[in-house]
Order: C-alpha cells, then sequence, then structure tokens
C-alpha cells in the first residue's frame, strides 16, 4: 500500500505539480462556492484580525465644513498624501480628510529569507491591510456616514484588500492600474500568503464592490 495514496488522495505516479494543480482547481471551486460573508471571514482570519489587540495607525486630520470623511493613503505616507491632487480636491469640497500613516514594517519577505519567517509573522503588506482595517473602523465609528477610503499609488491594492476585509460600509478609489490576479504580481503588489486559497483578486474585487 503506498502511504502517499492514503495522506494525500492521489495516484502515486502523479508528481508534485500534478497534486498541486488539483489542490488549486479544489481550492478554487471552494472559493467559488462560498457565500461573501464566508469569504471575507476567511480573508480576516487570513490576516489575523480579531486575533489581537488591532493597532490602529497615526491619522492626521484635516477638519472641513462640508460633512463627510475621507481616508486618504499614500505608500510614501502622511506628507506625500498632504501635497497630493486628491487632498487639494477634497480640502476644496470641505471634506473631513483624515492622512493615514501605515506602519513600515522591518522587511518586505523576499525569497532568499528564511521560509519560517512566515511561518510566525504576517507579511508587511497583511500587516498594513490590517491596520487599515483598523482606520476604516475608528473612522466609521464617527457617524459621518459612509467614509471615503482614497488610496494613491502603490497603496491602491492594500485599500481593496482593507474595503474587502472591512465590515464597516465604505466607498473605495484606490489606484489598481496593473494589479493582476496572477501569481507573480500578486507577489510584487499584494503579497498576503494565502490570498489565492480564499479566492484571490477576484474575491477582493467582489467584496470591496470594484467592477
Amino acid at each position: 500500500m503506498d502511504l502517499r495514496k492514503l495522506l494525500i488522495g492521489v495516484p502515486a505516479q502523479a508528481d508534485g505539480g500534478q497534486k498541486f494543480a488539483r489542490w488549486r482547481n479544489e481550492a478554487k471551486s471552494q472559493s467559488e462556492s462560498a457565500t461573501d460573508d464566508e469569504i471575507r471571514l476567511r480573508l480576516r482570519l487570513l490576516l489575523g484580525i480579531g486575533d489581537y489587540q488591532d493597532r490602529s495607525p497615526e491619522i492626521r486630520i484635516q477638519t472641513g465644513f462640508a460633512g463627510g470623511d475621507a481616508l486618504l493613503v499614500h505608500p510614501d505616507w502622511i506628507e506625500a498624501a498632504r501635497k497630493s491632487t486628491q487632498a487639494k480636491v477634497l480640502k476644496a469640497q470641505g471634506k473631513s480628510i483624515h492622512f493615514v500613516q501605515l506602519s513600515k514594517p522591518p522587511f518586505r519577505w523576499r525569497k532568499d529569507r528564511n521560509r519560517s519567517d512566515l511561518t510566525f509573522n504576517y507579511s508587511g503588506d497583511a500587516k498594513r491591510v490590517r491596520e487599515l482595517v483598523a482606520a476604516i473602523h475608528n473612522v466609521a465609528s464617527l457617524g459621518h456616514g459612509k467614509p471615503r477610503l482614497i488610496c494613491l499609488a502603490e497603496a491602491g491594492p492594500w485599500c481593496l484588500a482593507a474595503g474587502a476585509a472591512s465590515t464597516d460600509g465604505i466607498e473605495l478609489q484606490a489606484e489598481l492600474t496593473g494589479l493582476e490576479p496572477e501569481d507573480e504580481c500578486l507577489s510584487r503588489k499584494l503579497f498576503i500568503p494565502g490570498l489565492q486559497r480564499i479566492g484571490g483578486l477576484p474575491a477582493l474585487a467582489r467584496l470591496a464592490g470594484v467592477h
């Protein structure tokens, strides 16, 4: 009796590529049959939301007069966000602007690092997404209606994932040019191990209301 057949459930002659292809097809089928609430729950578990005291990032507020809140996120942090065209537009509209300062993780995981890093730690992108979810919740809790989440340049993919994981209603405006569902692209732009297992980019877009 071949133990591989018992433990993996595939013919003994199947090579690693065939096993992975079968596992991936099964995962895709499971994600396609899951409800949006189930996918969101899996995403939150993947990010570690709810397992700890979520860190709310630093937020500097520019209060407006016309009502309504906007969170503005730039990959080069608060000062770059303040100088952006979007900040000037929001200011002219009289919106209250919440400039979000996400933390800079000590490293971005690389293939040449010890793979056990991600056994015990979240990736840098996962940490940013988690902080954004906390920031969204704090602003939504102000009770001023559905906030706008505006994300510039490389921050776009983080905000897409945060919008998908958040249980608070938001209006998402994110730069997603060049973001593709393939592994190679996600590993550069939105590196969250396990993301493909729960539906990948199409699932995030659906949950965040991006069409």
